[in-house]
């Protein structure tokens, strides 16, 4: 049995969003269109690997939404999760994605570095936005700074962007769904 079989509402509001990305992808660009074919693996088990490393209650805040990954499908789950994307279409595509789902979610249209928000956030994720090293520098402002961590979902890369940055503060784990990506775990 599927994680997604075993609860029944999240496997619901999956397949409500996946119909939505099918449907706005064809005049967005949300994903890549080689990985329309496997939506529920490529993004959504993709999304739900960041589980392991949240706390309940935590605060997230998911940078360069998009079409919503890994944020949306950690409100889906549960967590309190503010997407933040400058591209007013995605946003507008988020805002009925949690609409249709009814998930309680905030959206922000902003450039996350002019998101000036008085909410403190525990968690920023990110998946395919920018670098490493530049979504530690654009978050600053946003997290608790305590504890807080960033949880960043890399390709292959990966090596590279963390050349420069204390490896005390890094947790590099081998993602479950692709072989050559991985969770980059930063204590802030």
């Amino acid at each position: 049995m599927s994680f997604f079989e075993q609860n029944s509402d999240l496997k619901q509001r999956l397949d409500i969003y996946e119909s939505l990305l099918l449907k706005w992808a064809t005049s967005l660009n949300l994903v890549a269109k080689s990985t329309l074919s496997n939506i529920r693996v490529r993004h959504f088990e993709d999304s739900l690997q960041l589980l392991p490393f949240l706390n309940q209650g935590d605060r997230i805040v998911d940078l360069g939404s998009g079409a919503g990954f890994p944020g949306m499908v950690l409100a889906m789950y549960g967590f309190n999760v503010t997407l933040v994307d400058s591209d007013q279409k995605k946003c507008v595509f988020l805002e009925n994605v949690s609409r249709e789902t009814n998930t309680p979610v905030k959206i922000v249209c902003s450039r996350v570095e002019q998101f000036v928000s008085a909410e403190k956030f525990d968690v920023v994720s990110a998946r395919g936005v920018a670098s490493l090293s530049t979504l530690i520098e654009i978050s600053e402002h946003l997290i608790r700074k305590e504890h807080s961590k960033g949880l960043f979902l890399k390709g292959e890369n990966v090596d590279i962007e963390l050349s420069n940055i204390p490896t005390d503060r890094i947790l590099k784990k081998q993602s479950l769904i692709h072989p050559n990506s991985y969770i980059i775990e930063y204590r802030y």
